[in-house]
C-alpha cells in the first residue's frame, strides 16, 4: 500500500502539468476569433443541412418512387449535416495547431512547455473535445428537427433509442477523430495551406481515386478509408461493402494515433 501511494504521489505532478497545459491550449483557442468562427461554422453545417435536406424529402416524398421511399434512411438524412461540418472542423483543428508556426509563437511556447510531448499531446486532446462537445450538441440539436420534419411522411425513431444514440454519437466521434488527424498532420506538415490540403485529399481525391479502380479493388480500398467509416457512423442501417460501426470506430482510431504519433516524433526531432 505504501508503494502505491509513492507510486501516485510521483505521478500525481504530471497529470497536474497536463492539465495546466490543457488549460494554456484551451485559453490560445478562446483567444482566437478563428476558433470561434470555424466552431460557429460547423455548428451552422451540422444543423442548417440537415433540416434543408430532411425538408426537401418531406415535401419531394410524394415524387419519390416506392423504392426510393423504401431505401431513405431518415437517420442519415437528419445528420447529413456532419460531412459539409467537415469543412469547418479541418480548419479548426489545423489552425488551432500552425496558427503557432505561422506566428512564431511555437518557440515561446515550447519554452514554457518544455516537454514536447505533453505540449502536443494537451493541444490535440483540447481540441479533439471542443470539436466533441460542439458536435454532440449540433448532431443532437439537428437529429431532433430532421426526425421532427421527416415524422409526417417517413418513419422515424425517437432520441432515446439506441440507434439514434449510436449514430449521434458515431457522428461526433468521427468529427472529433478527424480532428485527432488534422491536429497529427499539422504537427508534421506545419503550414497551414499544406495540412488542409493533405486532409482535404485524403477524404475527398483518394475516395475518387478509388471509384475510378476496377472491381473489386474500388470497395476494397474505399471501406478503408476514413470518410468510408464516417459514413457508416451515420447510417442506421449498415450500408453495402462497409465495415461494420465498430470496425469504423478502431480504424478511425487506428489513423488517429498513426497520425498523433508521427506529430509527436516529428515535434521532438525538429523543435527539440
Amino acid at each position: 500500500m505504501g508503494r502505491n501511494f509513492l507510486r501516485a504521489a510521483k505521478a500525481r505532478p504530471h497529470f497536474v502539468g497536463y492539465l495546466n497545459a490543457c488549460r494554456c491550449e484551451l485559453y490560445k483557442i478562446k483567444s482566437t476569433r478563428s476558433s470561434y468562427v470555424t466552431v460557429f461554422f460547423s455548428a451552422l453545417a451540422i444543423v442548417g443541412l440537415s433540416v434543408a435536406v430532411c425538408t426537401l424529402y418531406s415535401v419531394r416524398s410524394d415524387h419519390l418512387s416506392l423504392y426510393r421511399l423504401a431505401a431513405t434512411d431518415p437517420v442519415f438524412l437528419s445528420l447529413s449535416g456532419t460531412f459539409l461540418a467537415q469543412l469547418g472542423v479541418v480548419v479548426f483543428a489545423v489552425l488551432s495547431v500552425t496558427n503557432e508556426y505561422g506566428y512564431g509563437t511555437i518557440v515561446t511556447s515550447l519554452l514554457l512547455e518544455p516537454k514536447r510531448i505533453r505540449f502536443a499531446l494537451a493541444k490535440i486532446t483540447v481540441v479533439v473535445c471542443v470539436i466533441l462537445l460542439s458536435s454532440l450538441l449540433s448532431l443532437t440539436a439537428a437529429f431532433v428537427f430532421g426526425e421532427r420534419i421527416l415524422s409526417a411522411k417517413f418513419h422515424v425513431i425517437g432520441m432515446t433509442s439506441f440507434t439514434a444514440v449510436r449514430t449521434v454519437v458515431g457522428a461526433a466521434l468521427y468529427l472529433s477523430a478527424l480532428g485527432a488527424i488534422c491536429g497529427g498532420l499539422s504537427l508534421i506538415i506545419r503550414r497551414t495551406s499544406g495540412a488542409i490540403a493533405a486532409v482535404f485529399a485524403i477524404l475527398l481525391v483518394v475516395p475518387l481515386i478509388a471509384s475510378l479502380l476496377p472491381a473489386p479493388w474500388d470497395t476494397d480500398i474505399t471501406r478503408y478509408l476514413p470518410s468510408s467509416a464516417g459514413v457508416v457512423l451515420v447510417h442506421a442501417s449498415h450500408p453495402a461493402n462497409m465495415m461494420s460501426p465498430a470496425a469504423s470506430l478502431l480504424l478511425l482510431l487506428f489513423y488517429s494515433c498513426v497520425c498523433i504519433a508521427g506529430g509527436l516524433y516529428f515535434i521532438c526531432r525538429r523543435d527539440g
